[in-house]
Parts: C-alpha cells; sequence; structure tokens
C-alpha cells in the first residue's frame, strides 16, 4: 500500500503512535508536523515526503523525524527551565509532554544532587 493518500492514513495514526492525532502537510504528500489530540503541534525535524512510497516506509521515517523533533523541544524546554521568572509563561511556551518531562527531569536531578550533597556533609 502506498501512503499517497495521507487522508486515509491519518483516521488510524493515533493507534499507530499514541498521542498523535493528525499530521499536518505543507504540500501534497510533505508531512511537516505532528498534532497532538489536545490540539498541540510540533514541527518535524525535516519534513517525511510521503509520495510513492510504502506505508511501512513513510511510517518509519515520520516515527524517526518525531523523536528528533521531539527531543528537540524537550531539550529547548529543559534550557528555558530555569530561564524564565513567570512559570505559566514556560508552561505556556512549551507542549505538555515537554514540560512534564523537563519538571520530572529536573525534580529528579535536584533531589540526587541534594541526596549526594547530604552524603558528603555526613548525613
Amino acid at each position: 500500500m502506498l501512503a499517497s493518500d495521507i487522508e486515509g492514513v491519518q483516521k488510524d495514526l493515533s493507534m499507530v503512535f499514541e498521542g498523535i492525532s493528525q499530521v499536518e502537510c505543507s504540500g501534497p504528500g510533505i508531512v511537516s508536523a505532528i498534532l497532538s489530540s489536545t490540539g498541540e503541534k510540533i514541527e518535524l525535524e525535516t519534513a517525511v515526503d510521503t509520495r510513492d512510497k510504502p506505508l511501512s516506509k513513510w511510517l518509519s521515517e515520520l516515527e524517526e523525524q518525531m523523536k528528533l523533533a521531539v527531543k528537540r523541544y524537550l531539550i529547548k524546554a529543559l534550557n528555558e527551565y530555569t530561564d524564565k521568572e513567570d512559570r505559566t509563561e514556560w508552561i505556556n511556551s512549551h507542549p505538555a509532554m515537554c514540560v512534564q518531562n523537563s519538571t520530572r527531569t529536573t525534580w529528579t536531578s535536584d533531589i540526587d544532587k541534594a541526596i549526594q550533597e547530604s552524603k558528603q556533609n555526613g548525613f
């Protein structure tokens, strides 16, 4: 099966990729972004050309680009985590999955650091 009909494939995307409800195209057969069920949009690193490709190839390329894009967004959220004085502004400027993961990563790092410091201080 060729993935030339993106609309036909889109209805089943959420069964293949959890949290992804749609893809956005920048041209015929060119996937440039993914959208969550809540409407959050993540631009792909490199657009995926679905024209004249088997569905399995297109989905593999989409998965790889999704990973790269989410990684980029997560790194940005982590880097800006402590830069924002207004936490609401920081939360609203990043996808929810990146906010959640950044918060958990930072919390875990802070707890680990506190445990290490307490061991050094003889506690």
